[in-house]
């Protein structure tokens, strides 16, 4: 065995299956929202290279933020951490909502970049868990 990876035990951590459980929640969700861009984008925006780069545009702005992410968790508590990424994905699902109710694709690249930047936070915490 590795020695820089810790051993982690599923069955007596309550706080491992909560926030478990809950990205398995927000990757269902994820997948159901790309559906819906899908669906909202083939309606307002005519260009399929455009309607690619749309859908494209927040994971490229959440992996350019990454090294920043990176340095904001090593200097974070844990918990200010998940509340945030918290915050931004609640800020993202109510600008797709507005999206939605307005027809406009710029709230609509703020839900996608929202959700791009949340998702680099919390894969980067993540890590830091369980690796060196």
């Amino acid at each position: 065995m590795n020695k820089c990876t810790k051993e982690v035990e599923y069955e007596g951590n309550k706080n491992i299956t909560i926030i478990l459980g809950s990205q398995f929640v927000f990757q269902l969700g994820i997948w159901f929202g790309t559906i819906g861009n899908l669906q909202f984008l083939q309606i307002h925006v005519p260009s399929h290279m455009l309607q690619a780069f749309y859908l494209v545009s927040g994971g490229v702005v959440g992996v350019l933020i990454g090294p920043y992410a990176g340095r904001y968790i090593d200097l974070t508590a844990k918990v200010k951490v998940l509340k945030l990424v918290g915050l931004m994905r609640i800020g993202a699902v109510f600008a797709m909502l507005i999206a939605i109710c307005t027809g406009s694709i710029y709230w609509m690249l703020i839900y996608s970049i929202g959700i791009g930047c949340s998702t680099a936070f919390l894969c980067l915490r993540f890590k830091q868990f369980y690796l060196c």
